[in-house]
């Protein structure tokens, strides 16, 4: 019985944590939706055709974007793909939390770690795993996400080339087939494993140090400030999209062109020699001030997400 009873339990944790963090995913993701528009629209717009149109300006950057896209496709067109984004990043954040646990529960059950630091490389590890994990189970909704929210079309000068998530999936399967759901997916769940090891070892290693937790001790959430925790997440959220940030890149440039019939960007090397060719180094980071910005709501998520769960277990 006790033994039904402890997997009844770590059953209903991992629920808790699916539908805790996919809430908390789903309010922090909508309020910073425009900058995550902007984000991707500055990081690929270099590879839009949209873009290359003669009466088209390219964006400057985050202000210039955010004051020209109201007038040009309307205040709400901020939020466009955002609902696509939602229905991507609920179970995206969801699976990342829940598996999270059940990863690191599960490394450190088979490699037994007789260190600090051996707990703390596993919290790496796990992290990696979950985004990987994640990664190749949702790309094609990352893909008509992306698609959605770079295209600048106003429907009247520029034709828009998606109006939703059922256009975008009908549209690219006629085009391209399955397979075209899943362009730059390689280069993409390397850089989702670099994130997601970086965002959880960081944050949980940073949070160890700080309560000086004993070894013996597994737990993930581990008790410090809010301000302090937030800062670790912040930290954490920062380091991991700069390490993560180039592949991000090609992989979101590669995206573009799905549908167009060209051998231009037919691999990943060629999308990374394009982007070095005609930007240099600094193609790859395109957008990546912006993109600080939406780390918040990762760091609100990570260190939220513990005190809802701290409250349901105490609650249990």
């Amino acid at each position: 019985m006790g033994g039904e009873d402890s997997k009844s339990s770590s059953l209903s944790d991992v629920a808790a944590s699916f539908l805790i963090s996919g809430v908390l995913a789903t309010t922090f993701k909508t309020l910073f939706a425009p900058i995550e528009r902007v984000k991707l629209i500055l990081q690929t717009q270099t590879s839009s055709r949209q873009m290359a149109q003669e009466h088209k300006k390219a964006y400057t950057g985050f202000v210039n974007a955010i004051v020209r896209l109201p007038k040009e496709q309307g205040f709400f067109s901020l939020w466009r793909g955002n609902l696509t984004n939602i229905c991507r990043y609920f179970p995206t954040q969801s699976v990342n939390f829940s598996l999270y646990d059940v990863y690191y529960e599960g490394l450190i059950h088979f490699f037994r770690p007789k260190t600090k630091k051996g707990q703390d490389i596993l919290s790496f590890l796990a992290g990696g795993s979950v985004g990987f994990t994640s990664c190749i189970l949702l790309y094609p909704l990352t893909f008509c996400t992306t698609r959605i929210a770079v295209d600048v079309g106003d429907g009247r000068i520029i034709k828009r080339e998606f109006n939703n998530l059922p256009h975008c999936l009908r549209k690219v399967y006629k085009t391209d087939g399955y397979k075209g759901f899943y362009q730059g997916v390689a280069c993409s769940s390397v850089g989702m494993f670099i994130y997601r090891s970086a965002y959880f070892g960081i944050y949980t290693s940073a949070k160890r140090i700080y309560t000086n937790d004993p070894f013996d001790s597994n737990e993930r959430i581990l008790h410090a400030p809010f301000l302090v925790s937030l800062l670790f997440a912040q930290l954490a959220s920062s380091i991991s999209m700069i390490l993560a940030y180039p592949l991000d890149t090609i992989a979101r440039q590669a995206m573009l062109h799905t549908g167009q019939g060209l051998e231009l960007y037919a691999t990943l090397r060629m999308v990374g020699g394009k982007i070095m060719q005609r930007d240099g180094p600094v193609g790859f980071y395109r957008g990546m001030f912006t993109n600080l910005l939406t780390t918040i709501s990762g760091s609100l998520i990570l260190v939220t997400h513990d005190l809802a769960k701290e409250f349901y277990i105490k609650k249990k």
